[in-house]
């Protein structure tokens, strides 16, 4: 249940308002056979004092089930204000499982005849206007009936009263009686219950009972599922549910939901607000078709196709293209994986090109050796400097000299000086792109200077 701080920040809730999801436990208008109910008076004779029978309740149209096309009702009914014993009579209905519920509602339809309409008061030994409703909660079916277990839920009293007679007439008559519609909430525990009704000398007809209890139907707000939840124990009763985020997204704070005793979601909207993010490789779609506002349109996140990629967690982001000379394997990618022979400089930027390393240096030659010196050539390529190693056994002596450099050289050729005569040398030949500092594979060459 909510505390005194969500009270508090009540005007920053938001209702939503749904159509209540009723799950029923009994209604006597949909029998077609004898309801059997359980009764019993105070001189223990079974089925004395409660009698049912068949009602056609064509003239209640408001009253009448939606989901049947058959206005015949089994009705309980009771007029024992005659009888020179003390009037109490019981009828009680079959155990009924709660289910979820944790808090029932007992609808009433009957009518009750006005004490002072009796055309021979003389006659009549005891006479009310009211009947009690009651209730027993247990684990378990129990076939006993004890009177002193039930709990009293409230005495019942109509607004209105007939004046016709009751009894097998109920059926022929049915269009002169007033029909009373009751409404009573119980908060229950156990596994099941029993309701009862008691009569103590009232001329009543129950046309229809109808026990059910409330649920706030399941619902999506944007990306946030809330599950069917049962109202609480009490009509003020305000039950807390957690959304869960709907595929492709993931939490980044718990969205909150209110169910209300009424069956009606409320939320607060700051709850809602970015709750859930689409995931990386999935982005935010939103029904443009929906006729309401932004709370409360629906939303999904939509897996990036091939192609494509997005690399967080976020509802602003949306799938990209692959950057240059990349691609994915599989819709919802977090990222594109660079062709063959290219990579990223930064691997953790998802949107930086895939580059390739510069190439080797092209139609390179070895050139006037004679017994100190040689000169490397090549084909100068743009956008490339270019990088030599010399290496004889090791790197080559210190007093060997490069022209113009050994390295950064911007140009198409090296000089090399300095070299012992009838020596094998080893050179390898790098090219470096200038703007990504990128290295080729060298150029692997050997040569031998002359003898003296």
């Amino acid at each position: 249940m909510i505390d005194k701080l969500l009270f508090i920040l009540i005007c920053f809730i938001y209702p939503i308002v749904h159509s209540v999801k009723e799950v029923v436990l009994s209604d006597t208008r949909e029998a077609r056979d004898y309801l059997n109910w359980y009764k019993i008076s105070t001189n223990e004779y079974l089925n004395d004092g409660w009698g049912e029978l068949s009602f056609d309740a064509k003239m209640y149209p408001t009253l009448l089930l939606s989901t049947s096309s058959s206005t015949l009702w089994r009705t309980q009914y009771v007029c024992d204000i005659t009888s020179e014993r003390r009037v109490d009579n019981w009828l009680r209905s079959p155990y009924l499982k709660r289910q979820q519920a944790q808090r029932i509602e007992i609808e009433l339809g009957f009518s009750i005849r006005d004490c002072s309409t009796f055309q021979t008061p003389n006659e009549i030994r005891s006479c009310r206007e009211t009947f009690e409703l009651y209730i027993y909660e247990n684990d378990y079916e129990e076939n006993e009936f004890l009177s002193s277990s039930y709990k009293l839920v409230d005495i019942i009293a109509g607004n209105r009263f007939t004046s016709n007679t009751y009894g097998n007439q109920i059926s022929s008559h049915g269009n002169n009686l007033t029909v009373n519609v009751k409404n009573r909430g119980i908060s229950i525990n156990k596994n099941g219950f029993y309701i009862a009704f008691r009569d103590q000398g009232a001329c009543i007809s129950l046309l229809y009972v109808k026990i059910f209890y409330r649920l706030c139907q399941d619902i999506s707000i944007g990306l946030v599922h809330f599950p069917e939840t049962p109202t609480g124990s009490h009509l003020t009763d305000i039950v807390e549910r957690y959304g869960i985020c709907t595929i492709g997204s993931k939490t980044i704070q718990k969205p909150l939901g209110f169910c209300k005793g009424n069956g009606e979601w409320t939320f607060q909207e700051i709850s809602l607000h970015d709750s859930c993010n689409c995931q990386q490789g999935y982005e935010l779609l939103i029904d443009n078709n929906s006729k309401n506002n932004s709370l409360l349109s629906r939303a999904i996140c939509k897996v990036c196709p091939l192609g494509t990629y997005k690399s967080t967690i976020s509802n602003n982001d949306r799938c990209e293209q692959c950057p240059l000379n990349s691609y994915t394997t599989s819709k919802g990618s977090l990222s594109c994986i660079c062709n063959d022979e290219f990579f990223r400089l930064n691997s953790s930027i998802a949107n930086s090109p895939c580059i390739s390393s510069p190439k080797q240096p092209e139609n390179v030659t070895i050139d006037d050796i004679d017994q100190n010196s040689v000169r490397i050539s090549w084909k100068q390529a743009h956008d490339n400097i270019y990088h030599i190693e010399c290496i004889h056994f090791t790197p080559c002596e210190s007093y060997i000299t490069y022209e113009p450099n050994r390295t950064f050289v911007n140009g198409s050729s090296i000089k090399i000086s300095g070299l012992d005569d009838h020596t094998n040398y080893r050179i390898k030949l790098y090219s470096e792109h200038i703007s990504t500092h990128l290295f080729s594979k060298p150029i692997d060459l050997s040569f031998t200077t002359k003898r003296p």
